[in-house]
C-alpha cells in the first residue's frame, strides 16, 4: 500500500514539473511554426524546410555522438583510472562534452536572458549555495540530460510516432479529429487539454511499446554497495 501510494505521489510531483514547462514548450513551438511560415510565405506559399540545420543542432548532435561512445565504454571496475587507451578516449570524449557545454553556455550568457530550459539551468546555479568550482559542473550535468536524456529520446520517439500514423492514415484522421474537437476555434493546446487526448496518448504509447527510444540503461555505483550477497564498489 504504502509502495503503490509513494508512486502515485511520485507520479503526481511529475507532472507538476512537466506541466509547469508547458508555457516554454508553447513559446518554443510558436516561435520554430512562426519562422517556418514566414519561410513558407517569401517562397511564395510553397518551400522546402531543412528542419536539421544550424549551429545549435549540429553541437546537440556533436554532443550526443560523443557522450554516446562514452557509454558504451563499460570495464572493470578500477580500472578507468589506468592510462590505457579506451580510457584515454573516454577522458578526451569527456573533456569535448564539457567544452561544447560551457562554449554554449558562454553565448548565452553573451547573448543575455531567454525563456527556455537553458536559461533554467543559469538561473538555478547562480541561486544556489554552490561554490563557484561547483557551479560549472552542476551546468554542465544538467545540460547533459538537457540534450541526451531530452532531446535524442524525444526526437527518436517523435520520429517513430510520426511513422506510424502515415502508416496508418485512419488513425491519423482519428487523432486530428480529436485534437480539434478539444483545441476549439483554434485554441493553443495547455496541460489540461493534452490530457485529455486518450487517442493521441494511446498512439504515442504504443509507439514507445512497438519502438522504444532507449535500449540501453546504464548504472554507477557512487558508494560501496551490497545487494544480497553481491558487492558492487564504488567507481
Amino acid at each position: 500500500m504504502g509502495s503503490h501510494r509513494e508512486r502515485l505521489l511520485h507520479l503526481n510531483s511529475t507532472w507538476t514539473k512537466v506541466k509547469g514547462m508547458i508555457s516554454l514548450i508553447q513559446d518554443s513551438t510558436i516561435a520554430l511554426l512562426n519562422s517556418w511560415r514566414n519561410i513558407v510565405e517569401k517562397e511564395g506559399g510553397l518551400a522546402d524546410i531543412s528542419i536539421d540545420r544550424g549551429r545549435n543542432f549540429l553541437e546537440a548532435k556533436s554532443l550526443q555522438e560523443a557522450a554516446s561512445k562514452k557509454g558504451f565504454a563499460i570495464g572493470i571496475p578500477g580500472m578507468r583510472h589506468l592510462p590505457t587507451k579506451s580510457n584515454r578516449e573516454a577522458w578526451a570524449l569527456e573533456k569535448e562534452i564539457k567544452a561544447l557545454i560551457l562554449n554554449v553556455v558562454k553565448e548565452r550568457r553573451e547573448a543575455g536572458f531567454e525563456n527556455d530550459l537553458l536559461q533554467r539551468v543559469l538561473e538555478g546555479a547562480k541561486n544556489s549555495n554552490l561554490s563557484q568550482d561547483a557551479i560549472d559542473p552542476f551546468i554542465v550535468d544538467n545540460c547533459k540530460n538537457i540534450y541526451l536524456a531530452g532531446y535524442e529520446t524525444t526526437a527518436v520517439s517523435a520520429t517513430w510516432c510520426l511513422m506510424l500514423l502515415a502508416s496508418h492514415p485512419e488513425w491519423q484522421e482519428r487523432i486530428r479529429a480529436e485534437v480539434l474537437d478539444i483545441c476549439k476555434a483554434g485554441q493553443i493546446p495547455d496541460a489540461e487539454m493534452i490530457r485529455k487526448m486518450k487517442l493521441l496518448t494511446m498512439a504515442i504509447n504504443e509507439s514507445l511499446r512497438l519502438y522504444p527510444s532507449v535500449l540501453v540503461v546504464s548504472r554507477e555505483a557512487l558508494k560501496d554497495l551490497k545487494f544480497g550477497d553481491i558487492n558492487f564498489p564504488r567507481v
